[in-house]
């Protein structure tokens, strides 16, 4: 067989394995007895695919490759270092302090795509600071610089599946660039998802939490919860603000609800984060708006984090039939990955946008959280 019919077969085990990298997540929970996510195994062939390509062990771009491929993985077996005993520690934020913790490998993979696209160190800065602190992705590109546009589109999260042949027309037949790209691209998908998975969608930010826990609310509804590892946060910081006079309402309620309450195929399976979590119907939440009193609307928040882009008849009611005030939504915003243009149709028919925050986000995701008011 001659090298490019041998190519050409290595490039369709390498894209079946990526394909299969995305597809293990897919699957049913895992148990609590699994010690190895699917995809570790793969995304281990699919590393030792990249070697062969990128020229061996000894090859410069394979370290490169390998240095933060090893990173990203690393996440599978991470153990956080929380003290129950110090008081301070009560509220960990473990899942900000691991996307802190990454932070350096996320933008070194960054900085590596970049200069593999870009071609040049020239903007190179500038257009990685309009990628950290764009509200949409549409909005990243303000030039009509190809490159820059490209680099965009390979940066979507989904790119990695897009066919070897598809990837080498885009690249000019860099072989190199390809499966150097691919293998990290496929690595950071890997990585969110397990983490997204184990605890929330969107990642907490401290000042974030702090902030909803001095909006003087009576109630928050947290309504598609998954896990309720928002609601669990925000019930930590309320109690460790009150204790430190923080100015945090004392009496203030967090309600989790979702309509797959156990089980729950958008999380790794394993036990909520609040054992309390409210089982609704996808076009009833009566039950939930029952909690707040008549004389506290204007002082009850709904919570939504990472609304499906399809499927979202049940936020949408939610939206419409909301009896409080105060509407919070967590994730990516209108033309992002988060709610249809329905969903965001009525939204902003019914609410005012009061603020706009950036959440720590990883790479190729643009999460954020925004802070509406009813009309």
């Amino acid at each position: 067989m001659n090298k490019s019919a041998t190519e050409s077969n290595d490039m369709k085990e390498f894209d079946e394995v990526v394909i299969n990298i995305y597809g293990s997540f897919i699957s049913k929970p895992a148990s609590s007895h699994d010690n190895i996510h699917p995809s570790q195994l793969l995304l281990i062939q699919l590393l030792s695919i990249t070697k062969d390509h990128l020229g061996g062990q000894d090859s410069n771009i394979f370290k490169q490759v390998q240095s933060m491929s090893s990173s990203l993985t690393n996440v599978f077996n991470f153990i956080s270092e929380k003290n129950e005993d110090d008081e301070e520690k009560k509220a960990t934020n473990t899942f900000h302090e691991i996307v802190e913790k990454y932070s350096t490998t996320y933008n070194s993979i960054a900085h590596f795509l970049a200069t593999k696209i870009l071609q040049s160190t020239d903007g190179e800065d500038d257009f990685l600071h309009r990628l950290t602190n764009a509200r949409f992705r549409s909005s990243i590109v303000i030039t009509d610089n190809e490159k820059e546009q490209m680099l965009v589109a390979m940066l979507d999260p989904f790119s990695a599946l897009s066919s070897h042949t598809t990837w080498m027309e885009s690249l000019n037949n860099n072989i190199h660039h390809v499966v150097a790209i691919r293998c990290l691209l496929a690595h950071c998908y890997a990585h969110r998802e397990y983490l997204v998975r184990k605890y929330s969608y969107s990642v907490p930010d401290p000042l974030v939490l702090k902030r909803v826990c001095t909006m003087k609310l009576k109630t928050i509804i947290s309504l598609g919860c998954g896990k309720a590892y928002w609601s669990h946060l925000l019930r930590e910081t309320r109690a460790l603000m009150i204790g430190g006079g923080s100015g945090s309402t004392s009496d203030m309620l967090v309600v989790p609800a979702d309509v797959q309450v156990h089980n729950n195929l958008a999380t790794d399976g394993h036990a909520n984060y609040c054992s309390d979590v409210v089982q609704v119907e996808p076009m009833d939440q009566s039950i939930l708006w029952n909690t707040v009193k008549d004389d506290q609307s204007e002082e009850t928040a709904l919570l939504l984090c990472w609304v499906p882009k399809i499927n979202n008849e049940g936020f949408i009611h939610a939206i419409q039939t909301f009896p409080g005030r105060h509407l919070i939504i967590v994730g990516e915003s209108s033309g992002g990955s988060c709610g249809s243009t329905q969903f965001w149709n009525v939204v902003n028919d019914l609410y005012l946008e009061e603020d706009y925050t950036i959440l720590p986000r990883f790479l190729g995701w643009y999460d954020g959280v925004l802070f509406m008011i009813k009309r």
